[in-house]
């Protein structure tokens, strides 16, 4: 008989014992199996399906053509997309073992494709461009999508792994990303304190959260803690309450340095302006202005002011 696909006979096979085979048109088989001296697989593709279900014709795709006692299974098919899904168990692969759940197989050749495997259980040795490789190997599960319940733990001495852009990333992850969240332990040592933790990035990789195992934290170039937010210039702090500007308020608070710096000091509240030689400031009762005063016009204990005169 004239076969579907390359216009050329197709190869008889039939069920043992006169069973139904399942198998329609496009339907695409493998049989493999380690022999002790290699591992063989065909590949045939379904031409036609006599009407008694028991004998159908295939086309070779592989050298290694159909032979007494191979078990075919399918793999996909390559016209009908609601046969291209199946379930791929394997410990002959060259990554196994592993399960996979796939779908999308048009083709023998996409049997592997990672956009085709959503899910796959076992020996972890793929790479997937969206989160890197995984795997050195490592044992594990991946997928498309996961949906839980319950309790997930993540933990124990795996390998460590680079942040991916756009991606959550648990476990001893190293490095950082766009558009990422990195929930990380790099490490029990003293010095890993520092890179452990939770941490954010932005469109351009540039860390703007984080919140560290040695007890420093940071967003947007702030660090905070319990009472303020803080950096080398600026401190918004919540305990006094008080609001420093210029890096020596910041770490000597009021009446000290260059500046501005308005809170409470000593339970009164005060106000600091200025450097320590040229300065307006109040502290508490009275204001007091040191340095140079310029003024054209106004009034002043009882004298009055304009340009040049008093």
């Amino acid at each position: 008989m004239t076969a579907l696909y390359q216009n050329r006979g197709g190869i008889k096979l039939t069920s043992p014992e006169g069973a139904n085979h399942g198998f329609i048109e496009g339907d695409l088989l493998r049989a493999q199996r380690f022999t002790g001296n290699g591992t063989y697989q065909s590949d045939t593709v379904v031409a036609s399906v006599k009407s008694d279900l028991k004998t159908f014709y295939v086309e070779p795709l592989s050298a290694d053509l159909p032979a007494k006692n191979f078990d075919y299974v399918r793999i996909g098919n390559s016209i009908d997309a609601t046969r291209q899904g199946a379930i791929y168990l394997t410990s002959d692969d060259s990554e196994a073992p592993f399960m996979d759940v796939i779908d999308g197989v048009s083709a023998h050749n996409k049997l592997g494709v990672v956009d085709n495997i959503k899910l796959r259980a076992g020996k972890l040795q793929i790479t997937d461009q969206s989160i890197g490789l995984i795997g050195a190997p490592v044992y594990g599960l991946y997928s498309s999508s996961a949906y839980l319940k319950g309790n997930l733990v993540v933990g124990g001495d795996v390998n460590s792994l680079t942040l991916a852009d756009g991606t959550i990333g648990l476990g001893k992850i190293t490095g950082n990303a766009q558009r990422a969240i990195k929930i990380a332990l790099t490490g029990d040592a003293e010095e890993d304190r520092v890179t452990s933790g939770v941490f954010a990035y932005n469109a351009t990789g540039v860390e703007i959260f984080a919140i560290r195992l040695d007890a420093t934290a940071q967003i947007a170039g702030f660090s905070f803690d319990s009472t303020k937010i803080y950096n080398s210039n600026i401190e918004l702090n919540s305990g006094t309450p008080s609001i420093s500007l210029g890096p020596d308020l910041t770490t000597l608070g009021y009446n000290a340095g260059t500046g501005i710096w308005m809170g409470n000091d000593d339970g009164a509240y005060k106000a600091y302006i200025g450097t320590s030689e040229q300065n307006l400031k109040f502290d508490g009762t009275n204001l007091t202005i040191t340095g140079a005063i310029t003024a054209t016009t106004g009034a002043i204990g009882g004298f009055n002011l304009d340009n040049g005169n008093m």
